[in-house]
């Protein structure tokens, strides 16, 4: 039997609706148009040590750190989960001797912050994870630092990344202006036909029938993405990644990692050998080497007048399905939630670097210096001396 389907991407189906949305001027509550559901709780953060978690509460999110590997458990926003039972945290997790240890206490602060910290000692490569929650702060902080010290052998990190996998409901996913669009349901996926390669399917089922889903799709530039991750069409949430500086991002301003995938999954690579990226971590034996990769910020946030669709946008999206309309409803809730975690980016990276990081292997703002100079094209048969892509790195001397 011949089966017959479309091989064009999704990508350009909601390109043109998705694009004119986030062009469009900042919205307006008077308007109609959906707004952010501002955090109203500024309790003081509680650390609870109940045994083998520990658990960060500041009244708006909720996190639940196991402390026998550093592993996150569970996060919960507005009274719901957050992560499905299966969810991954950081790819690496600290092993070998492994000791816990609370670095920020919030008796000692009146409730402002938190912190807990898992370290593994394995004599090639210590990893140490925290989690760090703040007072009135609709999210929280995670970072790891590596440790190579002069006895190990030659060690390294070939794929590293911080990871997490939502519950079914966050179905609607935002990296950039052409992949900001609702996504295929996890029986969408179990249902499709696998081609060419394990991460390309034909789905045959749900709003994208028809059409192809491939893993890599989601691929992005990530010193371009200030903010990235999912929301839920039907509960008006989000939770985002925010790389608040790219230092700690390894292979350089072009390079390529995946970032999001089916499944309700994101992504934050500090290292991998996606694309050929030349990012792999490699330290050879007896060398002393240390990396603080984060802290990572993990944003949620909330709609407080969600748009809702009408039946007819409904039945159209049905009607539709294989290159579907998508009730504009929906992508105006998604959009507010989108620029949202955008401004909470350019915020948070104004802070950068955090003052509350205490760890020797990160550099505070006071062992930091600013380079400031002009590079001249000097070229007598370049049509324009003006260089408005360049990007300019700086490194650690050898």
């Amino acid at each position: 039997m011949k089966t017959s389907f479309s091989t064009r991407l999704r990508r350009p189906i909601l390109a043109a609706l998705v694009s004119a949305t986030l062009a469009a001027p900042a919205v307006r509550a008077q308007d109609g148009a959906p707004s952010i559901a501002k955090p109203s709780v500024d309790s003081a953060v509680v650390l609870a040590d109940q045994g083998s978690t520990w658990t960060l509460d500041n009244g708006i999110v909720k996190a639940t750190v196991l402390k026998s590997s550093g592993k996150l458990t569970s996060i919960v926003y507005q009274g719901r989960e957050v992560l499905n039972g299966h969810s991954e945290s950081w790819e690496q997790l600290p092993s070998g001797k492994v000791t816990q240890s609370v670095t920020i206490d919030p008796a000692t602060n009146g409730g402002e912050r938190a912190e807990v910290d898992v370290k593994g000692v394995t004599g090639r490569m210590d990893i140490e994870v925290r989690y760090t929650l703040e007072r009135g702060v609709s999210g929280f902080y995670t970072y790891a630092i590596y440790s190579h010290e002069a006895g190990y052998p030659a060690a390294g990190e070939g794929e590293s990344r911080f990871i997490n996998q939502m519950t079914p409901d966050f179905d609607w996913l935002s990296v950039d202006a052409d992949r900001n669009m609702p996504m295929i349901s996890n029986a969408d996926q179990r249902s499709g036909v696998v081609i060419h390669a394990k991460e390309q399917s034909i789905i045959s089922t749900g709003i994208y029938k028809n059409s192809v889903e491939h893993k890599y799709s989601y691929c992005a530039e990530m010193y371009k993405l200030p903010a990235y991750g999912w929301s839920s069409i039907k509960n008006h949430v989000g939770i985002w990644f925010i790389n608040p500086s790219n230092e700690y991002l390894g292979g350089g301003p072009t390079r390529i990692d995946l970032v999001c995938h089916m499944g309700a999954t994101m992504l934050d690579y500090w290292t991998s050998g996606h694309y050929a990226g030349g990012a792999e971590c490699n330290i050879p034996a007896g060398e002393v080497w240390n990396k603080v990769v984060g802290p990572i910020f993990v944003y949620c946030n909330a709609l407080e007048n969600a748009q809702t669709p009408s039946q007819a946008e409904l039945d159209t999206l049905a009607a539709t399905a294989g290159n579907p309309t998508v009730p504009a409803s929906w992508t105006a809730n998604a959009n507010a939630l989108f620029h949202d975690a955008l401004d909470q980016a350019k915020a948070t990276e104004a802070q950068w670097p955090f003052s509350w990081v205490q760890t020797a292997e990160y550099a505070q703002k006071s062992g930091r210096a600013t380079v400031t100079g002009k590079l001249v094209l000097n070229d007598p048969q370049a049509a324009t001396t003006k260089l408005p892509h360049l990007n300019v790195g700086l490194a650690h001397p050898d």
